[in-house]
């Protein structure tokens, strides 16, 4: 059997973690609670914003340059080619 790629077992962990969070947190405190909740202040558009971004980025559909988490990969690749 093949051995699951680390980007596999990071979403398996965060799937994991929204799980028991969700099952253990006080009542009227899930995560999608606390979104709706944030949905409800002045930061309703940041938090679109975000949620949107967030889809394009998963679903390959914002392009490259203006993909804020795309845009940290390259951050990321131009510092280790400093050191």
């Amino acid at each position: 059997m093949e051995r699951p790629r680390p980007s596999t077992i990071a979403w398996a962990g965060l799937a994991g973690a929204v799980a028991v969070y969700d099952l253990t947190c006080s009542p009227g405190e899930t995560l999608s609670e606390g979104v709706d909740a944030g949905l409800e202040t002045k930061y309703k558009r940041l938090i679109q914003l975000g949620i949107g971004l967030t889809a394009l980025h998963l679903l390959n559909l914002c392009p490259s340059a203006l993909d804020p988490l795309h845009q940290l990969t390259r951050l990321k690749a131009q510092r280790s080619d400093r050191q």
